[in-house]
């Protein structure tokens, strides 16, 4: 990207944040699409999460944009070993807000699904961490090496929000 255009996303960011604190009455539910499929494509950091913490509690999210940053956030929360704990904050103050809401709960369960099917291949990758150390299977893929390698912290990131909900 052009030099300083980071600097220019932190001050908008911070002045918008501002604002979502000042004024109630700012339509919050325009900026949670846009600003998702931004992150999504490229990518986040704590400063972010930080701003999607500000629309999380902002009184007027409504149930639709509210389940968009939640799915978001749940599966930064179970799948990022580096922003994973800050998104389970999110995650909680979303669901703490929103948990009477069907729709919420609803994806609640297929979310805990999700995260067991982690939690069992992420035992999965550590069991073959184990037999790989072991020279058991010389010949592996770089990507899985590297899914291997993560699999402890992943493991634990699953845990912990299984554990939390």
């Amino acid at each position: 990207g052009m030099p300083g255009i980071h600097v220019v996303h932190q001050f908008l960011q911070a002045n918008l944040k501002t604002a979502l604190r000042k004024i109630p009455s700012l339509p919050v539910q325009v900026m949670v699409e846009p600003l998702i499929k931004q992150h999504v494509s490229q990518g986040y950091n704590n400063l972010d999460l930080d701003f999607f913490h500000s629309i999380a509690i902002h009184p007027r999210l409504g149930i639709r944009q509210a389940l968009l940053l939640l799915h978001f956030v749940a599966k930064v929360a179970i799948n990022d070993i580096v922003y994973g704990q800050l998104s389970s904050k999110l995650v909680f103050s979303l669901l703490d807000r929103f948990h009477n809401q069907p729709a919420v709960q609803n994806y609640l369960v297929k979310y805990m699904r999700v995260a067991f099917s982690l939690l069992i291949r992420a035992t999965e990758m550590l069991d073959n961490v184990t037999k790989g150390e072991e020279g058991e299977e010389e010949e592996e893929e770089n990507d899985e090496k590297n899914d291997n390698a993560n699999a402890p912290e992943r493991l634990n990131l699953v845990i912990q929000m299984i554990e939390k909900v």
